[in-house]
């Protein structure tokens, strides 16, 4: 059986967040660049703490875990308009932090998802709106490791145990920045098929770990 093709379709609109508000929410670990237009000396990259805050020069520790790049971009204008005159600020993400998940292929909401803890295959599944009619559930792969210096390795799920057999196993870990992909055709050679679909992948993960926006 030939090894599926890629195609567009299969990523998605990679970057829809899971919250359903239309824009991303910063998480902890993330990168963002704040920048002021005409004032050079104030662009820095600003990475979330533990504690969820950024620093940032004449403002200090200010909120920023939980909040959309508006909600983050409204606090430092009003904060700088103290200092600058009708600031012009812009914020884009740069670096995502390790707790986020890509699913990917035949799900109703393909896209990136925020990693909670303890998560498995089905709940994560389910965060992207479920599985598409077309969804070959007895294929449905967990990508983890190095995808992109080619040291990815895939497990195969059939998810169809999970359901009609009660095979609970199946319903495997899920971990930070693994990558889960729904195929729409059997797959028969899973490491052909991995290397196969690996140059696309790594695209795509390389654009989730450093991209400079984040949107629908």
């Amino acid at each position: 059986m030939p090894v599926e093709e890629i195609s567009p379709k299969h990523f998605g609109d990679i970057f829809k967040p899971s919250q359903g508000t239309g824009e991303y929410v910063i998480g902890l670990d993330d990168t963002v660049e704040i920048s002021v237009w005409q004032n050079e000396e104030f662009t820095r990259d600003v990475t979330v703490r533990p504690d969820g805050r950024v620093s940032y020069p004449l403002i200090g520790d200010i909120p920023a875990q939980g909040l959309t790049l508006t909600e983050l971009n409204v606090i430092i204008t009003g904060r700088l308009k103290e200092y600058i005159r009708n600031p012009q600020v812009s914020i884009v993400v740069k670096k995502l932090g390790g707790n986020k998940v890509i699913v990917l292929g035949e799900v109703e909401s393909p896209g990136v998802y925020r990693f909670t803890g303890k998560m498995r295959l089905l709940e994560v599944v389910g965060l992207a709106g479920g599985f598409t009619e077309d969804a070959k559930i007895k294929n449905v792969l967990v990508i983890r490791g190095d995808i992109l210096n080619n040291k990815a390795e895939a497990s195969s799920i059939n998810v169809a145990k999970v359901w009609k057999e009660a095979k609970m196993d199946n319903n495997v870990r899920i971990e930070p920045m693994d990558i889960i992909y729904v195929p729409r055709s059997a797959i028969g050679n899973l490491n052909l098929f991995l290397r196969q679909i690996t140059p696309s992948l790594s695209i795509i993960y390389q654009s989730v770990v450093t991209q400079d926006v984040l949107r629908r």
